[in-house]
């Protein structure tokens, strides 16, 4: 076959995706497909599409694959042949019309134009009259960044932008010396908000200050340009990524510079997902035969610009001592002691770690020593014995105290949890103003407009007044509804699209565990139980905040007390909770028959702690009227009563053991 030019090459390399489809691939970018390398059994898609370039991108084991190296992949044909299989299918013609004939004449070279480059809009006036503004503000210096980089990046001001009284403009310098540009919201009282000009206008996010790679001093690859900027103002050059989508970039770069490279310390934020992010650059370096060291800027914090505003002097103390290669081999090592995490750590506790959030109930507060904290609550019992009734009123509670609380709903919609609240507030109001509950409104009849119609005039009055006391503190409670098509890894990014729109951090519940959708498929019940689990501790961790989730039970813990191995997929539950609480009918202590006390009303409900990593173990005992949705607390004398059940239970078996034994020997 004739040789193609490399203009000739160029079309057919625009053939991937539709050479990909053919193999049952959809390429997109920034969605990753399982790795088409022989030798690499790819379990987690990792490989990645470049559309600018025409190419595929394996950030796990380092392959990249044109349209020519896929087809070897894909089809087993030796290397170096691909290109003729590729010509035999789109007989390597120009002209991409589907029209055309599949042959054709290859043109002239005279004729022959490149295809020009896409060009942005150039936002260099911007930039530079916000620089000319630096001395409007002082956020730079609050943020722990120097005049004298805020002045060499061009840092400034802008006022009255996309929605933000004031802005700090960050400004993203391109390879062809134009300019795009980022935004940071400074006030205080607005929400936090970033901002970016759209792709098609300024093209995608490039890293920032990449030119650092040409100097041969110790380089830190960060997350974000405030985290970069922080890292240079402290003494060390930095290239932040602008995005966990240019690990790509970050990787050619890299290699363009392969030859002569200066030290490369990984300091991605100190959370999961910076730690996610990290190790897969770690190991796509590490396959490269590229040297990288992962070292902990960020200390206890969770990036690097959060532990220099914190504690200042420990933060440099870090960079400044990382001058040279072995000095950056030795921090990495003692990292891993207890002492370089003891750094800050008083701190820390004085300023990030939350006191104890009152779940309401005088006996749960007190056995969790104080009320819930950082950490995964978990929640079981038997199905319709109040699992959901009581986190709402425990959320519903912190919402009372003026916390956001972000409910995810994967069964009930956000209307029945809505009636719940409203039908529960009708039963205090009720006992309240007639010291009975005859006035009060259940779910059911807030939700039909039928029945509702249908009640008392003073029952209307009472469910008038509920909703009223609902709507004081409604405005904390955030709920979202999730049936049959959830992750664990929607829930996270739901969180933090509440943190960067209101700045402020929820206690999150998630009703329930088992119908969480898989993260990833194929995955059987109990890998999938067991991996949500830990993702949701982890993000208990990263944002220091209560995670509660509700977990059903194994059919046969219906009728005896609960234990761990009530729970479904029991134990990465066990293993992984920080609170283990099981809902259970008193009356499987009391000997009562079960089906006898469902039937009561209020049912007797015990909250029996079988782990608590803050508090002691032990029950507590509530009267639940399930129709109105709402736990009381029994009393004193109704405690003892029970207490006196429960031993005169025990006796009669004792007694009954005693004399079996006795009768047989």
């Amino acid at each position: 076959m004739q040789k193609l030019s490399d203009y000739e090459k160029d079309a057919l390399k625009q053939k991937l995706p539709e050479y990909m489809a053919i193999h049952g691939v959809q390429l997109k970018p920034n969605k990753n497909i399982l790795c088409i390398n022989p030798g690499h059994n790819d379990s987690t898609p990792s490989m990645g599409y470049k559309a600018d370039q025409n190419y595929l991108h394996c950030f796990s084991c380092g392959e990249s694959y044109d349209i020519f190296a896929a087809c070897e992949a894909l089809e087993g044909i030796p290397k170096g042949q691909g290109i003729n299989r590729i010509k035999e299918l789109y007989g390597y013609r120009q002209n991409t019309d589907k029209n055309s004939p599949k042959t054709q004449t290859p043109q002239p070279e005279a004729a022959k134009i490149e295809k020009p480059k896409q060009t942005y809009k150039d936002f260099t006036n911007l930039v530079l009259k916000a620089s000319e503004s630096l001395c409007m503000c002082d956020y730079h210096a609050e943020r722990g960044i120097t005049e004298e980089v805020a002045t060499r990046f061009k840092l400034g001001y802008i006022q009255d932008v996309k929605g933000m009284s004031t802005a700090l403009v960050i400004p993203m310098l391109r390879a062809d010396g134009t300019y795009s540009y980022q935004l940071r919201n400074i006030s205080k009282e607005e929400p936090l908000q970033h901002y970016k000009p759209k792709v098609d206008e300024a093209g995608e996010a490039e890293l920032f200050n990449s030119a650092a790679i040409k100097q041969n001093k110790p380089v830190a690859i960060v997350e974000g340009a405030i985290d970069a900027l922080s890292v240079i103002s402290a003494g060390m050059e930095a290239i932040a990524l602008n995005g966990a989508q240019n690990k790509g970039k970050l990787y050619d770069l890299i290699q363009k510079h392969k030859t002569k490279l200066p030290p490369i310390i990984l300091a991605l934020d100190n959370d999961e997902a910076g730690r996610k992010a990290q190790k897969e650059i770690k190991d796509m370096l590490d396959k490269a035969q590229i040297a990288s060291y992962s070292i902990n800027l960020a200390l206890q914090y969770k990036d690097p610009n959060e532990a220099l505003q914190a504690n200042p002097e420990a933060f440099k103390g870090i960079v400044s001592n990382l001058t040279d290669e072995e000095s950056i081999k030795r921090k990495e090592y003692l990292q891993a002691t207890v002492e370089s995490q003891l750094e800050g750590f008083l701190d820390f506790i004085k300023t990030k770690r939350a006191p104890a959030i009152s779940t309401g109930f005088k006996m749960l507060d007190e056995t969790l020593r104080g009320g819930l904290r950082e950490g995964l609550i978990c929640i079981g019992g038997i199905s319709s014995l109040g699992k959901t009734t009581l986190a709402l009123q425990i959320m519903d509670n912190i919402a009372k105290q003026g916390r956001d609380v972000l409910i995810f709903s994967l069964e009930m919609s956000a209307y029945e949890l809505r009636a719940k609240t409203i039908a529960r507030e009708s039963l205090n109001v009720s006992i309240e103003e007639s010291g009975f509950s005859m006035d009060a409104v259940t779910t059911i009849e807030i939700l039909d407009r039928v029945l509702m119609e249908g009640l008392p005039k003073q029952s209307q009055v009472t469910f008038t007044k509920a909703y009223g006391r609902y709507l004081k503190y409604a405005k904390h409670i955030f709920i979202h509804e999730a049936v049959g098509k959830f992750t664990v890894n929607d829930i996270k990014a739901r969180v933090e699209e509440h943190i960067k729109a209101t700045g402020r951090t929820p206690v999150i519940l998630v009703d329930y565990l088992q119908i969480l959708q898989p993260a990833e498929q194929g995955m059987s019940d109990k890998n999938k139980v067991s991996y949500d689990v830990l993702m949701l501790k982890q993000l208990s961790r990263d944002y220091h905040t209560p995670v509660m989730v509700i977990s059903s039970f194994n059919r046969d813990s219906y009728t005896k007390e609960a234990s761990f191995s009530s729970f479904k997929e029991s134990g990465e539950i066990e293993y992984s909770a920080d609170v283990l609480m099981a809902l259970q009918l008193t009356a499987v202590r009391t000997g009562q028959d079960a089906e006898e006390a469902l039937l009561e009303n209020p049912r007797k409900v015990d909250v029996k702690f079988l782990k608590n990593r803050s508090g002691t173990l032990g029950i507590a005992s509530f009267n639940a009227t399930l129709a109105n949705n709402s736990f009381e607390e029994m009393d004193a004398k109704e405690i003892e009563a029970i207490r006196k059940r429960v031993q005169n239970t025990k006796d009669h078996e004792e007694i009954k053991k005693r004399s079996i034994k006795a009768k047989h020997g």
